[in-house]
């Protein structure tokens, strides 16, 4: 009787230990603050933004990127993250060290 219970509490452990660690991997629902639990979009409905890919239309076709609207607004971003001259000497002479380095060993 005594080894019974044994066995039946130590399973009892490590079943609340499985279940327990089960749980914690498994994602939280993050919702915004503010915004109900229940915002899910309904067939029919839309989720208030105006994104094709969003709305809930299953006869909607979702048209090709506009690639070149793309490429000219990545264009355009592209002068405010360039390195500056200084910026690119100084990586320059540090990424020449290291490799003088890996060369002499």
């Amino acid at each position: 009787m005594k080894n019974k219970l044994i066995w039946f509490f130590g399973g009892f452990g490590v079943g609340i230990t499985l279940l327990s660690l089960g749980h914690a991997a498994l994602p939280r629902r993050v919702t915004p603050q503010g915004s109900s639990t229940n915002n899910t979009p309904t067939r029919g409905q839309t989720s208030g933004q105006t994104n094709n890919l969003t709305e809930l239309n299953p006869n909607a076709k979702v048209t090709a990127p506009d690639l070149d609207q793309d490429y000219t607004k990545l264009s355009n971003l592209e002068g405010q993250y360039a390195e500056s001259a200084d910026q690119q000497n100084r990586l320059k002479t540090a990424t020449s060290k290291v490799a003088r380095k890996r060369s002499n060993q």
